[in-house]
């Protein structure tokens, strides 16, 4: 098992913009965030392009604080947040049942 937390990204006036889990530090996830376009495999997707946009205030805390758990559990326990914070920039409300949307595009 791998250590995962659950993560949220908030604007200036405490509103949800983003929710995730990651098993990096927040220093690490929230740099990778912001920094997207300097990594060779950097995906520019729909919340990063924002954040870098528009949320040079935004910031990112733990929601539910990393401990050793599945990748699946944390899956659940981020689609629980999600669903319980209402994040501008989520597209799926349920990231513990994968889909594929091939009509989105970045």
């Amino acid at each position: 098992m791998k250590t995962y937390g659950v993560y949220g990204c908030k604007d200036e006036n405490s509103k949800a913009m983003y929710v995730g889990h990651s098993s990096l530090s927040l220093e690490q996830l929230e740099r990778n965030h912001r920094n997207y376009f300097k990594y060779k495999d950097g995906v520019a997707l729909f919340f990063r392009r924002r954040l870098v946009k528009n949320g040079e205030k935004w910031v990112f805390g733990w929601l539910h604080p990393p401990e050793k758990m599945t990748a699946k559990n944390a899956k659940i326990i981020e689609g629980k947040c999600i669903r319980q914070f209402n994040p501008k920039y989520n597209i799926d409300r349920y990231p513990e049942k994968p889909k594929r949307y091939k009509w989105l595009k970045n």
